[in-house]
């Protein structure tokens, strides 16, 4: 109203409109939007000199001008205030089911505390870590490693190693440490220019990190490593609390690491053992044997079947191996009762050149199967050649020199081709 007055008695032709917003966002009671918009033209009888804002038009611009807001920008508003009340009332909600919900649980845990069960929520209630374990006891020192090599022979048959040790061990009681009041890293400044200073965190040297200023003497010890009929290659054997004394701590353990020696004769992958024997073409077609001097000290004697061949591959080319059951690695655990198998990797030795006569020839020849079928032809028309021994590397390999007859076109076209004008 007043508003609408003092517009009207300055601007006597524009007029105040105010209308209710209740139908426009929800808005309670009555607003005003955009209150100045222009009436119809003065008519030419309007003689007013110094209230009239036709004579101002750039100030009739700037303050007066304005326009109804569109539908969709109030219901964008009305949008954004009732998502605001939305958010508002699931916050509340939220609230009071959390307090109901700790209120149960916290009731629920005060019954079951008074009944000597304990529960996470009863922790929680008396100080304890959610989802987390508190350490009890002192912490652990770190352990000592020390590879041990152990040969094949001692993993088969077993053995006692008696090795001796030092360690560090504390003597009186362990003074907190005075650099750096317990804590074990001590913080030092170091100036990189005028008004730059950067700080380095170090571990103490006088405690070496533990916080604790002690004195330690050297002390001997002779430990009884035993290793059992079957362990592996890397396999650790541990001596609980054995490791050097650390203050504020318990010792760590002591790990011997078992490093297998490479074999001459043997090789080993979990239970099984492989050997390679070289065999003659007449043990390979007329049967062989061979005795095995095997890990323990026995000898085992091996031999074929009778009418066995060996053949110098099997089937897709894949090496001729036999095996003989229960000859392998004995199995941990068993006390060398139950062992694997062991693999025998036969080579054909053919005889050398020349090392055949023609008697020898003949003999083999009316012993041996010969050919299903002999070829026919003609020498005159038919071309003989002899084969030469040659590495599988070779195949395919071009000689020192040698390129495509394509690329040596190619090549030649584009060097001898030109076009000359006379």
């Amino acid at each position: 109203g007043s508003f609408s007055r003092v517009v009207q008695n300055k601007a006597p032709c524009f007029s105040v409109a105010c209308r209710s917003m209740k139908g426009w966002g929800g808005t309670r009671g009555w607003g005003v939007w955009a209150v100045v918009r222009a009436s119809p033209p003065t008519p030419p009888s309007c003689t007013s000199t110094s209230g009239c804002p036709r004579r101002r038009p750039r100030r009739r611009s700037k303050r007066l001008t304005a326009s109804w807001p569109s539908r969709s920008t109030l219901t964008r508003a009305a949008t954004r205030r009732s998502s605001r009340r939305s958010r508002h009332r699931t916050r509340c909600s939220r609230t009071r089911r959390s307090a109901r919900s700790t209120t149960s649980t916290d009731s629920r845990a005060w019954r079951r505390a008074a009944a000597g069960t304990p529960t996470t929520s009863s922790r929680r209630l008396f100080g304890g870590r959610r989802g987390r374990r508190q350490s009890s006891g002192p912490r652990k020192g770190q352990d000592v490693k020390h590879p041990l090599k152990v040969s094949l022979e001692d993993l088969y048959k077993g053995k006692t190693a008696k090795l001796a040790i030092s360690r560090d061990k504390i003597v009186g009681e362990p003074k907190q440490c005075g650099p750096c009041n317990g804590r074990g890293a001590i913080i030092r400044l170091r100036q990189l220019g005028p008004g730059m200073v950067q700080q380095i965190q170090q571990q103490c040297p006088d405690c070496n990190g533990s916080g604790y200023s002690v004195k330690k003497q050297k002390e001997r010890q002779v430990l009884e490593v035993h290793i059992e009929p079957g362990m592996n290659h890397e396999e650790k054997i541990r001596f609980p609390g054995m490791s050097d004394e650390q203050p504020n701590c318990e010792p760590g353990d002591i790990v011997f690491v078992l490093q297998e020696k490479p074999h001459a004769v043997f090789k080993r992958k979990h239970s099984d053992l492989l050997i390679q024997k070289e065999v003659t073409l007449q043990e390979a077609l007329c049967g062989y044997e061979f005795l095995v001097n095997h890990l323990d000290g026995r000898k085992i004697l091996v031999k074929s079947k009778p009418g066995e061949i060996i053949k110098p591959e099997a089937a897709q080319g894949e090496p001729y191996i036999k095996c003989v059951e229960g000859e392998g690695m004995p199995k941990k655990g068993t006390g060398g009762f139950e062992k694997g198998r062991l693999f025998i990797f036969f080579r054909i030795v053919f005889p050398e050149m020349g090392a055949l006569g023609p008697d020898e020839i003949a003999t083999l020849k009316n012993v041996l199967p010969g050919p299903d079928s002999t070829p026919s032809y003609d020498p005159d028309e038919v071309e003989e050649y002899t084969t030469e021994q040659v590495d599988i590397k070779e195949f395919g390999k071009r000689a020192p020199g040698e390129q495509d007859a394509y690329d040596s076109d190619e090549e030649g076209g584009e060097r001898g081709v030109q076009c000359q004008q006379g």
